[in-house]
């Protein structure tokens, strides 16, 4: 359906900026998969700083964004088409100032790192992707704040 490449060390990244919009049209449309994940993170209700890994072309971002509007999200993505298409939805909705997307890998501690704290790390339907999940969500795991919250929602156990 869309063309990937496998990294040596993580998940699939999509090939070309086309196909990523491609993506990004076909999670606009199909947001009901998401609907159990945001009344879960409803339930939690943790204000502050959000950390999503695995961000993709920000649809999901957006949605939080809006039901939540006392919340700043980093939207981290490793796919740099993605992360273009994120940027672009995100400036479309008026958010830029709620959302920064950055380019970068999970598994990049210095990256993380340099992010700062957060009160919640969330990721949703992306270990799956990732050879070796564990790994890829311990360093995001070291950027949640004291009283923070790691919310993870996949198919895949960890």
């Amino acid at each position: 359906m869309f063309e990937r490449k496998v990294e040596s060390h993580q998940e699939e990244a999509f090939l070309g900026i086309d196909n990523a919009r491609k993506y990004a049209e076909s999670a606009r449309k199909s947001m009901l998969r998401y609907r159990a994940f945001l009344k879960n993170l409803q339930s939690l209700d943790v204000e502050g700083r959000y950390l999503e890994i695995g961000a993709g072309p920000g649809v999901l971002a957006v949605e939080i964004a809006y039901a939540h509007p006392e919340v700043e999200i980093t939207a981290v993505e490793i796919s740099p088409d993605m992360a273009t298409v994120g940027g672009e939805y995100v400036a479309k909705n008026g958010l830029e100032d709620r959302i920064e997307f950055v380019l970068g890998d999970a598994e990049d501690k210095g990256l993380i790192d340099s992010l700062g704290e957060f009160n919640l790390v969330y990721c949703t339907y992306m270990l799956h992707h990732w050879v070796d999940a564990a790994k890829a969500i311990s360093n995001p795991n070291c950027a949640i704040a004291n009283d923070g919250v790691l919310f993870l929602y996949d198919l895949r156990r960890v």
